[in-house]
């Protein structure tokens, strides 16, 4: 997990953001079209967006970098082990979409339902990171599925560096191999 900069309110409302892959991170730009707040973010999966929740902007994007893929929101990036590979897909109307594989499970782009608004709340973050670690396959992926929707039935709310501590835990537990006598 990568802590990145904090972004006060004022900053997320002007301009847009790039990503710059030397520094793993996305920065402020003056940019104001698509094409060139993107022309740094070549192979990555899709361009950052900005939308609204109960009146609160927030920032999202969900990419691959060093075979690993990221989802970056507000300020934290959550990542999972590769090996990832992104593919963009054609811009629609609606969305703009991509898909995400990772030996031979396809991942979609699900954050993007709306061009204008992005539906985000925390108890849906939880939902859909357990959707991706579902479908990924592998015995961390499911131990790690399991847990967040536990954790989603229980009333977890959002998503914190201590929460994703603490499922980070649990799959180390659960996928811990035998010691050996």
């Amino acid at each position: 997990m990568i802590h990145l900069e904090k972004l006060t309110s004022d900053e997320r409302r002007s301009g847009r953001y790039t990503f710059d892959p030397a520094a793993g991170s996305y920065f402020l730009t003056n940019f104001r079209s698509y094409e060139q707040a993107s022309q740094n973010c070549s192979g990555l999966a899709d361009e950052p967006k900005i939308g609204f929740w109960r009146r609160r902007r927030i920032f999202v994007a969900m990419y691959v970098l060093d075979d690993q893929l990221r989802v970056f929101l507000n300020g934290h990036t959550y990542s999972w082990p590769g090996p990832f590979r992104a593919t963009r897909t054609k811009p629609c109307s609606e969305a703009r979409r991509f898909m995400i594989s990772r030996e031979g499970d396809i991942l979609e782009n699900i954050l993007y339902r709306s061009k204008d608004h992005v539906g985000f709340p925390g108890v849906e973050a939880v939902d859909m990171f357990a959707q991706i670690e579902a479908r990924v396959r592998t015995p961390a992926s499911v131990a790690r599925a399991i847990f967040w929707w536990r954790a989603l039935a229980a009333g977890q709310q959002s998503i914190t560096d201590e929460f994703m501590a603490e499922v980070e835990a649990h799959v180390a537990k659960i996928t811990r191999e035998p010691s050996k006598p």
